[in-house]
């Protein structure tokens, strides 16, 4: 006696008031990017932090380059096996990455180092603001005397 087998579903069932359906398949690129993206806030969240102790050590715009760094080495060794799955990365991957993130470091700190001058130039019109005795001298004010 034959079976015949039900044929399989081109699409799965839905009530027909049910809307398209959202839930894409996971799928190797999103696990990938999903991976990568939980490596990429855990550098973040080391960049955030470690600014704060660099900046201290070496003065603002020193400490958003070493800050930066400490994050993109965090995420690179976060990422590279466990996204990427790559046992052991060549010097190719590591110039890409490398040339990505001093092209975002340099973003960053030229955004950082702008709105600290910002800020430095707002805080004088502030009335009954402590204001440092080297703002408007060109010594760097907040930023740890690093400045023009």
């Amino acid at each position: 006696m034959e079976h015949d087998a039900l044929p399989e579903p081109s699409a799965p069932a839905r009530a027909p008031d049910a809307g398209p359906s959202c839930p894409a398949p996971e799928t190797a690129a999103t696990r990938q990017a999903f991976l990568y993206l939980q490596a990429s806030v855990v550098g973040t969240l080391a960049n955030f932090v470690s600014r704060f102790a660099w900046s201290e050590l070496v003065g603002f715009e020193a400490g958003v380059l070493l800050a930066t760094y400490t994050g993109m080495v965090i995420v690179f060794l976060l990422s590279y096996r466990r996204a990427f799955g790559v046992r052991r990365p060549d010097a190719a991957m590591c110039l890409r990455f490398a040339l990505v993130a001093h092209v975002g470091m340099a973003v960053v700190w030229v955004v950082s180092v702008a709105a600290l001058r910002v800020a430095e130039s707002l805080v004088v019109l502030l009335p009954g603001w402590p204001v440092p005795p080297d703002v408007g001298t060109g010594m760097g004010g907040a930023a740890g005397g690093m400045g023009a």
